[in-house]
């Protein structure tokens, strides 16, 4: 739900928040690769800034706007075109917004009353997760992650007939993306 502004900028607004409540912003950036001749000696060696992070909010209690200073967000590259694993709860995000992405791109095409392209959008998303989750024990255990295998399966059972789509799974297929979009 990110709204984008000019020179690259998006803006990011959330509901109400309560104290210590945290939320997650995923977003993906092309790394800068180092020009020709200026290989990192250091892995941990920032490349450049790739991210500045801020964050503005309404006081309630004191009724005053607050405005934090940018937070530099630096990206260090290995040495050569090796590849990093990824983080196991930024790959469970990613899948949830694939998820979404996907039940939403099913539901038009259902609309349009191409159920075979509908299924064929959950099935994609259920082959990429089964790929992602494949040397992952933990993330193939995840509750979120076993949620959302569950819940395609239903979608996709419910694209069988234009009937069972429009009087059950279109208001499931709403639903359940907004329940993915929402999560935290």
């Amino acid at each position: 739900q990110a709204i984008q502004r000019g020179s690259g900028s998006y803006t990011v607004h959330f509901n109400d928040m309560y104290a210590e409540e945290t939320r997650d912003v995923l977003f993906e950036v092309k790394l800068l690769k180092p020009a020709d001749g200026e290989e990192q000696r250091d892995s941990s060696i920032p490349v450049v800034n790739h991210a500045n992070v801020t964050l503005s909010y309404t006081d309630t209690v004191r009724k005053v706007p607050v405005e934090c200073d940018p937070v530099e967000c630096l990206v260090a590259r290995p040495v050569g075109s090796e590849v990093g694993d990824a983080d196991p709860y930024v790959k469970k995000q990613w899948l949830r917004l694939c998820a979404v992405r996907e039940m939403k791109t099913a539901q038009e095409k259902a609309r349009r009353g191409n159920l075979a392209s509908a299924r064929g959008a959950l099935l994609n998303w259920q082959r990429m997760a089964k790929e992602e989750c494949e040397d992952n024990e933990d993330l193939l255990q995840d509750a979120m992650v076993m949620q959302l295998r569950s819940d395609m399966d239903d979608l996709t059972a419910g694209l069988s007939s234009q009937r069972e789509y429009q009087f059950s799974a279109s208001k499931k297929m709403t639903n359940l993306s907004n329940q993915h979009r929402s999560e935290e």
